[in-house]
Protein backbone atom coordinates (compact mmCIF):
# COMPACT_ATOMS: atom_id res chain seq x y z
CA UNK A 1 0.00 0.00 0.00
CA UNK A 2 1.34 3.24 -0.69
CA UNK A 3 2.19 5.98 1.69
CA UNK A 4 -0.43 8.07 0.71
CA UNK A 5 -2.86 5.17 0.92
CA UNK A 6 -2.03 4.59 4.78
CA UNK A 7 -2.47 8.58 5.49
CA UNK A 8 -6.32 8.50 3.95
CA UNK A 9 -8.56 6.50 6.64
CA UNK A 10 -12.08 5.20 6.14
CA UNK A 11 -14.92 6.83 4.25
CA UNK A 12 -16.69 6.90 7.68
CA UNK A 13 -13.44 8.42 9.60
CA UNK A 14 -12.85 10.74 6.50
CA UNK A 15 -16.76 11.93 7.40
CA UNK A 16 -16.13 12.61 11.06
CA UNK A 17 -12.72 14.51 10.55
CA UNK A 18 -14.06 16.69 7.76
CA UNK A 19 -16.77 17.95 10.28
CA UNK A 20 -14.46 18.29 12.78
CA UNK A 21 -12.43 20.67 10.38
CA UNK A 22 -15.48 22.69 9.58
CA UNK A 23 -16.58 22.98 12.95
CA UNK A 24 -14.26 26.22 13.46
CA UNK A 25 -16.00 27.60 10.53
CA UNK A 26 -19.58 26.88 11.32
CA UNK A 27 -18.57 28.51 15.00
CA UNK A 28 -17.42 31.51 13.40
CA UNK A 29 -17.95 32.52 9.51
CA UNK A 30 -21.32 32.06 9.96
CA UNK A 31 -22.10 33.49 13.32
CA UNK A 32 -20.48 37.70 12.06
CA UNK A 33 -23.56 37.77 10.00
CA UNK A 34 -25.61 39.00 13.20
CA UNK A 35 -22.21 38.99 15.50
CA UNK A 36 -22.16 43.12 16.17
CA UNK A 37 -25.97 43.75 16.22
CA UNK A 38 -25.96 44.17 20.03
CA UNK A 39 -22.16 46.11 20.04
CA UNK A 40 -22.99 48.46 17.06
CA UNK A 41 -23.64 51.72 19.15
CA UNK A 42 -20.05 51.00 20.80
CA UNK A 43 -17.97 50.25 17.41
CA UNK A 44 -19.37 53.33 16.23
CA UNK A 45 -18.47 55.28 19.12
CA UNK A 46 -14.73 53.52 18.95
CA UNK A 47 -14.40 54.59 15.47
CA UNK A 48 -16.49 57.56 15.31
CA UNK A 49 -18.82 57.53 13.27
CA UNK A 50 -22.55 58.73 12.84
CA UNK A 51 -25.40 56.20 12.66
CA UNK A 52 -26.15 57.36 9.03
CA UNK A 53 -22.62 55.76 8.11
CA UNK A 54 -23.53 52.75 9.16
CA UNK A 55 -25.44 52.24 5.74
CA UNK A 56 -22.17 52.46 3.66
CA UNK A 57 -20.45 50.38 6.00
CA UNK A 58 -23.38 47.59 5.61
CA UNK A 59 -22.69 48.25 1.55
CA UNK A 60 -18.80 48.12 1.80
CA UNK A 61 -19.57 44.62 3.60
CA UNK A 62 -22.16 43.26 1.32
CA UNK A 63 -20.27 44.09 -1.79
CA UNK A 64 -17.13 42.51 -0.86
CA UNK A 65 -18.96 39.48 0.62
CA UNK A 66 -21.02 39.27 -2.72
CA UNK A 67 -18.21 39.43 -4.82
CA UNK A 68 -16.06 36.53 -2.05
CA UNK A 69 -18.88 34.23 -3.26
CA UNK A 70 -17.94 34.56 -6.92
CA UNK A 71 -14.61 34.73 -6.61
CA UNK A 72 -14.43 31.63 -4.35
CA UNK A 73 -16.46 29.83 -6.86
CA UNK A 74 -14.15 30.50 -10.22
CA UNK A 75 -10.64 30.09 -7.72
CA UNK A 76 -12.43 26.65 -6.64
CA UNK A 77 -11.86 25.37 -10.12
CA UNK A 78 -8.16 26.13 -10.14
CA UNK A 79 -6.99 26.42 -7.05
CA UNK A 80 -9.23 23.32 -5.90
CA UNK A 81 -12.07 23.74 -2.78
CA UNK A 82 -9.62 22.82 -0.05
CA UNK A 83 -7.72 25.41 -1.25
CA UNK A 84 -9.88 27.90 -1.61
CA UNK A 85 -11.62 27.38 1.61
CA UNK A 86 -7.86 28.25 3.35
CA UNK A 87 -7.76 31.60 1.41
CA UNK A 88 -10.69 32.49 2.45
CA UNK A 89 -10.14 31.92 6.10
CA UNK A 90 -6.68 33.45 6.40
CA UNK A 91 -9.15 36.32 4.40
CA UNK A 92 -11.31 36.31 7.03
CA UNK A 93 -9.32 35.90 9.91
CA UNK A 94 -6.70 38.81 8.82
CA UNK A 95 -9.95 40.96 8.13
CA UNK A 96 -11.10 40.27 11.72
CA UNK A 97 -7.72 41.57 12.81
CA UNK A 98 -7.92 44.65 10.96
CA UNK A 99 -11.73 45.32 12.16
CA UNK A 100 -10.01 45.34 15.74
CA UNK A 101 -7.14 47.72 14.97
CA UNK A 102 -9.49 50.16 13.31
CA UNK A 103 -9.62 53.63 14.38
CA UNK A 104 -11.66 55.41 12.07
CA UNK A 105 -14.78 55.03 9.73
CA UNK A 106 -12.38 54.84 6.35
CA UNK A 107 -10.31 51.77 8.02
CA UNK A 108 -13.59 50.20 9.03
CA UNK A 109 -14.61 50.10 5.68
CA UNK A 110 -11.46 48.62 4.41
CA UNK A 111 -11.20 45.80 6.79
CA UNK A 112 -14.78 45.07 6.56
CA UNK A 113 -14.10 44.66 2.55
CA UNK A 114 -11.30 42.26 3.49
CA UNK A 115 -13.33 40.28 6.23
CA UNK A 116 -16.35 40.18 4.02
CA UNK A 117 -14.44 38.84 0.97
CA UNK A 118 -13.30 35.93 2.46
CA UNK A 119 -16.65 35.53 4.51
CA UNK A 120 -18.22 35.03 1.08
CA UNK A 121 -15.20 32.50 0.03
CA UNK A 122 -16.38 30.43 2.66
CA UNK A 123 -19.78 30.53 2.86
CA UNK A 124 -20.52 29.66 -0.42
CA UNK A 125 -17.79 26.35 -0.62
CA UNK A 126 -18.39 25.43 2.79
CA UNK A 127 -21.44 24.06 2.26
CA UNK A 128 -21.08 22.01 -1.00
CA UNK A 129 -18.02 20.84 0.64
CA UNK A 130 -19.59 19.50 3.63
CA UNK A 131 -22.73 18.21 1.10
CA UNK A 132 -20.24 16.94 -0.81
CA UNK A 133 -18.16 14.99 1.47
CA UNK A 134 -21.22 13.19 3.26
CA UNK A 135 -22.42 11.65 0.16
CA UNK A 136 -25.50 9.26 1.02
CA UNK A 137 -25.20 10.31 4.30
CA UNK A 138 -26.24 14.22 2.99
CA UNK A 139 -28.92 14.44 6.02
CA UNK A 140 -26.39 14.35 8.82
CA UNK A 141 -24.96 16.83 7.24
CA UNK A 142 -28.10 19.26 6.76
CA UNK A 143 -28.12 18.44 10.20
CA UNK A 144 -25.13 19.34 11.35
CA UNK A 145 -24.97 22.46 8.97
CA UNK A 146 -28.57 23.74 10.21
CA UNK A 147 -27.50 23.33 13.73
CA UNK A 148 -24.52 25.03 14.17
CA UNK A 149 -24.96 27.84 11.32
CA UNK A 150 -28.62 28.78 12.16
CA UNK A 151 -29.73 27.64 15.33
CA UNK A 152 -26.67 29.75 17.09
CA UNK A 153 -27.26 32.85 15.63
CA UNK A 154 -29.98 33.89 18.54
CA UNK A 155 -27.24 33.45 21.15
CA UNK A 156 -24.04 35.23 19.54
CA UNK A 157 -25.03 38.43 19.58
CA UNK A 158 -25.34 37.82 23.24
CA UNK A 159 -22.03 36.55 23.04
CA UNK A 160 -20.78 39.38 21.66
CA UNK A 161 -22.34 41.66 23.93
CA UNK A 162 -20.58 40.09 26.90
CA UNK A 163 -17.10 40.29 24.95
CA UNK A 164 -18.53 43.90 24.32
CA UNK A 165 -19.01 44.72 27.98
CA UNK A 166 -15.81 42.62 29.75
CA UNK A 167 -13.25 42.95 27.03
CA UNK A 168 -14.04 46.00 25.04
CA UNK A 169 -15.59 46.03 21.01
CA UNK A 170 -12.19 45.38 18.99
CA UNK A 171 -12.40 41.72 21.17
CA UNK A 172 -15.35 41.45 19.26
CA UNK A 173 -13.49 40.78 16.22
CA UNK A 174 -10.38 39.44 17.31
CA UNK A 175 -11.96 36.96 19.49
CA UNK A 176 -12.62 35.60 15.92
CA UNK A 177 -9.02 35.10 15.01
CA UNK A 178 -7.69 32.10 17.09
CA UNK A 179 -11.08 29.67 15.36
CA UNK A 180 -9.89 31.33 11.77
CA UNK A 181 -6.63 30.18 12.15
CA UNK A 182 -7.82 26.84 13.94
CA UNK A 183 -10.36 26.33 10.77
CA UNK A 184 -7.03 26.91 8.25
CA UNK A 185 -5.31 24.27 10.30
CA UNK A 186 -8.07 22.10 10.19
CA UNK A 187 -8.55 21.62 7.02
CA UNK A 188 -5.14 21.47 5.99
CA UNK A 189 -4.61 18.67 7.82
CA UNK A 190 -7.66 16.88 8.55
CA UNK A 191 -9.39 16.88 4.79
CA UNK A 192 -6.98 15.43 1.82
CA UNK A 193 -6.34 17.38 -1.54
CA UNK A 194 -9.10 17.49 -3.80
CA UNK A 195 -7.97 15.42 -6.85
CA UNK A 196 -7.55 17.29 -9.82
CA UNK A 197 -10.05 17.03 -12.63
CA UNK A 198 -9.14 14.44 -15.53
CA UNK A 199 -7.78 16.06 -18.65
CA UNK A 200 -10.26 15.10 -20.78
CA UNK A 201 -12.63 17.51 -18.14
CA UNK A 202 -10.13 20.24 -18.45
CA UNK A 203 -10.42 19.80 -22.13
CA UNK A 204 -13.92 20.15 -22.63
CA UNK A 205 -14.77 23.50 -20.55
CA UNK A 206 -17.43 24.73 -19.18
CA UNK A 207 -19.92 27.71 -19.59
CA UNK A 208 -18.05 31.00 -17.73
CA UNK A 209 -20.64 32.25 -15.86
CA UNK A 210 -21.85 36.46 -17.19
CA UNK A 211 -19.89 38.66 -15.87
CA UNK A 212 -22.55 41.46 -16.36
CA UNK A 213 -25.04 39.24 -15.24
CA UNK A 214 -23.44 38.81 -11.75
CA UNK A 215 -22.55 42.89 -11.50
CA UNK A 216 -26.02 43.92 -12.44
CA UNK A 217 -26.46 41.56 -9.51
CA UNK A 218 -24.92 42.97 -6.88
CA UNK A 219 -25.88 46.34 -8.19
CA UNK A 220 -29.26 45.57 -8.03
CA UNK A 221 -28.36 44.51 -4.46
CA UNK A 222 -26.86 47.30 -3.08
CA UNK A 223 -29.88 49.44 -4.53
CA UNK A 224 -31.81 47.89 -2.47
CA UNK A 225 -29.79 47.66 0.79
CA UNK A 226 -29.20 51.29 0.37
CA UNK A 227 -33.05 52.01 -0.32
CA UNK A 228 -33.96 50.28 2.99
CA UNK A 229 -30.75 51.93 4.96
CA UNK A 230 -31.88 55.18 3.65
CA UNK A 231 -35.63 54.77 4.04
CA UNK A 232 -36.36 57.06 7.32
CA UNK A 233 -33.90 59.75 6.20
CA UNK A 234 -35.64 63.53 5.69
CA UNK A 235 -38.49 63.50 3.25
CA UNK A 236 -39.16 59.73 3.09
CA UNK A 237 -40.53 58.40 0.32
CA UNK A 238 -41.04 61.28 -0.95
CA UNK A 239 -37.50 62.98 -1.36
CA UNK A 240 -35.37 63.31 -4.48
CA UNK A 241 -32.39 60.71 -3.05
CA UNK A 242 -35.35 57.94 -2.22
CA UNK A 243 -36.87 58.44 -5.97
CA UNK A 244 -33.84 58.13 -7.42
CA UNK A 245 -33.12 54.73 -6.03
CA UNK A 246 -36.11 53.43 -6.88
CA UNK A 247 -35.70 54.64 -10.11
CA UNK A 248 -32.38 53.12 -10.29
CA UNK A 249 -33.53 49.92 -8.53
CA UNK A 250 -36.06 49.68 -11.33
CA UNK A 251 -33.67 50.08 -13.70
CA UNK A 252 -30.96 47.80 -12.71
CA UNK A 253 -33.25 45.15 -12.25
CA UNK A 254 -34.90 45.32 -15.99
CA UNK A 255 -31.46 45.46 -17.49
CA UNK A 256 -30.49 42.28 -15.46
CA UNK A 257 -33.72 40.38 -16.27
CA UNK A 258 -32.79 41.32 -19.83
CA UNK A 259 -29.78 39.99 -19.56
CA UNK A 260 -30.67 36.97 -18.51
CA UNK A 261 -33.02 36.33 -20.87
CA UNK A 262 -30.43 37.28 -23.58
CA UNK A 263 -27.83 34.70 -21.72
CA UNK A 264 -30.66 31.56 -21.87
CA UNK A 265 -31.13 32.65 -25.34
CA UNK A 266 -27.75 32.20 -26.21
CA UNK A 267 -27.13 28.87 -23.96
Amino acid sequence: MSAQGDRVPGAKAQRVLTLVALLPILATVYQTLVLTDLADADIRRGIESDPGDSTWLSAAWGLSTLYGVFIGLGLSKKLRPRNTLIIGLFLFSVGNLLCGLANGFIAMIAARMVEGLGKGMCIILLRSYLYARFDRMLFAAVLCYGLFAYSTRGTSPLVAACVNEIMGWRWVYWANMPLGVLGMVLVAWLIPPDPRPAPVQQASGESKPDALVIHLLITWLMSLLFLLGWRGREGGGTSNLILALVVGSVAVFVALVARLAVSLKTG
